[in-house]
């Protein structure tokens, strides 16, 4: 699943991609970063999960944590991705 939803508009006759903000779940561990997919992390962000709220993800991390260890669970961090405006 892409992460970004992409929304195309065409404004004064020239077309706009609108790239929409979600939110991933990231952990730091070992000095490296990886996101959350699913039950399991991602080495890739584009390869994680995006969610259109926190509520959102705060439900997924719900679900994965009788997969993690302790330590892990204190990395875990929500944030926004995306939300660009990319000229198509």
């Amino acid at each position: 699943m892409p992460i970004l939803k992409r929304i195309t508009e065409t404004v004064e006759g020239e077309e706009i991609t609108m790239e929409e903000q979600v939110y991933v779940v990231e952990v730091s561990n070992g000095g490296q970063k990886y996101w959350l997919k699913g039950t399991i992390f991602a080495s890739a962000i584009d390869r994680a999960d995006g969610f259109e709220t926190i509520d959102a993800a705060a439900a997924a991390i719900q679900k994965a944590e009788k997969f993690m260890t302790p330590a892990i669970r204190k990395k875990l961090v929500v944030k926004p991705y995306g939300g660009d405006l990319v000229a198509a």
